[in-house]
């Protein structure tokens, strides 16, 4: 855990190292300074034979040194918001990796509200563990370990008396800390909850509408928004315990020292100007101990994100698993794209969706998957395309899928999916060039042309498009991939006749480019002109060279 976290710090030492000393060690310099020429001009001020002279070089020196200090403070506190910053975008891209490039079969059932949060809250958790937590932790350490050893300097009764006072400050903010601590894992999830339930109906407004469910999902809304309301609440609650606590002990702390050290010097233990620096010293160590438990405190409730975030960043990455796995070499001998031998899915592990099946699909002809919603369609296309586990053999192009690189395996399917999923908030022409960035404008507009496409604005967001157009678009990204493996999952369910002609018409141009088609369709007009026909039926596949 400690080393992965250093491994940020590793990739900008000099960054960290100066954004986190400097500012600790100046500002320690400047509070101390100001104490040590309080001592030095009070003491001046005290003796009969005082010069004006004197006490304006002791205030002379005291200012240029402050202002030196705290100019080199403010650059190493921008030095390490730099690297603050900098690991946050590297955190939050290592999360983007990290999903990305983990099994499908592991996300399946990932909480878009926990990933959100993952992303947008925990990943600054964590930068601050190495950050600001690490900094708020060492700057009153420091500070009070140079005080302690100043008041031990000064007089052991006053060390041992400010000490004491210390560690009853430092037991009180431990016990606060866990209370914080469980505080923060309910709020966390809470929170999860309610950006699940506010996107969700964001992204279903039209429905919500249609339904007239406003009021019932309003109140969803605002019953975890209470929730997260009443924790805040509690959080202020204990905030308010925790300070009245701990201002009690420092006001004992700074009501009964300084009373002490006037009888010391009284009794000429000490020098009369050292009551002033023992005064001083004792308000910067009580408001550096009382930092310091802030700091811890902060430090436990970052944790909580940090131990959340291991189970994404240590998801297992399936590209780095088969670095020595086969590549797909097409050959014009091969005339069986694709065999299915023995071939089974499961629900869960548990209920079979697909049985001990066989069946081939041939170079350059088209497919028709058939079967009813459920019977195991897209557990199909998603085992061909590697994303879930099966058992038996996919052999594709005479290679076992399981023994093909998952991005290569991947680059030869073209894939049409159902509802035409877009990037939402992106342009069409975003959407066509993720999959195609080599292709150019020319290329792009004669497939969009193909599809009678040829006058929509590809700058518009892919949300302003209607349900016959997503789907249109879906088909021209999966084209534009000129894959060998064409996969198209219900291409005309929102056309009508005239564009589901031009559907026939591509699938028909694809067929006699050599390309291998798997259409899954409800539609018989749209399937009427398929080469085989593989049925779904209760586990099993079955095979046909015609529809009827």
């Amino acid at each position: 855990m400690i080393r992965q976290l250093f491994g940020y710090i590793r990739k900008r030492p000099f960054l960290w190292i100066i954004g986190l000393v400097m500012p600790t060690l100046t500002s320690f310099a400047i509070n101390f300074g100001f104490s040590v020429s309080l001592n030095y001009y009070t003491a001046e001020l005290t003796r009969e034979d005082a010069s004006f002279r004197n006490i304006l070089i002791i205030m002379s020196v005291t200012a240029v040194t402050l202002v030196t200090a705290v100019i080199i403070e403010d650059v190493s506190r921008y030095i390490f918001s730099a690297f603050v910053v900098k690991t946050q975008n590297e955190v939050k891209h290592d999360i983007y990796k990290s999903v990305v490039n983990t099994k499908y079969s592991l996300l399946n059932n990932a909480d878009r509200g926990e990933f959100y949060t993952y992303y947008n809250s925990d990943s600054e958790m964590m930068v601050n563990i190495i950050s600001a937590d690490l900094f708020a932790i060492l700057f009153p350490l420091v500070h009070a370990i140079g005080y302690f050893i100043a008041l031990f300097a000064i007089n052991v009764i006053i060390g041992g008396l400010v000490s004491s006072l210390t560690v009853a400050i430092i037991f009180l903010n431990w016990v606060f800390i866990n209370k914080f601590k469980q505080l923060e894992k309910e709020t966390l999830a809470a929170r999860e909850d309610f950006v699940r339930i506010t996107d969700t109906a964001i992204r279903g407004k039209i429905t919500v509408r249609q339904l007239q469910i406003g009021d019932a999902i309003a109140g969803r809304i605002v019953e975890k928004a209470d929730g997260i309301y009443h924790m805040g609440k509690k959080g202020i609650r204990l905030n308010l315990y925790r300070k009245v606590t701990l201002e009690f002990l420092a006001t004992i702390c700074t009501s009964l020292i300084t009373p002490i050290a006037c009888i010391l010097a009284a009794t000429n233990s000490i020098e009369l100007a050292s009551t002033v620096m023992i005064a001083q010293i004792c308000r910067f160590i009580i408001m550096q101990t009382n930092g310091l438990g802030t700091a811890v405190q902060q430090l436990s409730i970052h944790m909580v994100s940090y131990n959340r975030l291991q189970k994404v960043l240590q998801l297992p990455n399936e590209y780095e698993q088969k670095e020595e796995m086969d590549q797909i070499i097409l050959t014009n001998e091969e005339k069986t794209a694709i065999v299915f031998s023995n071939f089974s899915v499961a629900y869960k592990n548990e209920n079979w969706i697909l049985n001990d099946v066989n069946a081939e699909i041939k170079s350059g002809e088209i497919t028709a998957l058939i079967g009813p919603s459920g019977s195991g369609k897209s557990s199909i296309v998603k085992a061909l395309m590697g994303l879930i586990d099966y058992t038996g053999d996919i052999h594709i192009f005479g290679i076992e899928a399981r023994r093909i690189k998952p991005k290569d395996l991947r680059s030869h399917i073209a894939y049409s999916p159902e509802h035409g999923q877009l990037f939402e908030e992106n342009s069409i022409l975003d959407n066509l060039l993720y999959v195609a960035p080599d292709k150019t404008d020319e290329e792009i507009f004669d497939v969009l042309h193909d599809l009678s496409l040829g006058d929509l604005d590809v700058n518009r967001n892919a949300n302003t498009l209607s349900g016959g157009q997503r789907l249109r678009v879906a088909l021209a990204r999966a084209l534009l991939k000129d894959s060998e493996i064409v996969i198209l999952d219900e291409p005309t369910s929102a056309l009508d006749s005239e564009s589901e002609s031009i559907v026939l018409q591509i699938m028909d141009t694809l067929k006699q480019r050599g390309k291998t088609v798997i259409l899954i369709s409800h539609r018989r007009s749209t399937i009427r002109n398929a080469d085989k026909y593989l049925i779904i039926s209760d586990t099993q596949l079955y095979q046909y060279d015609t529809y009827e």
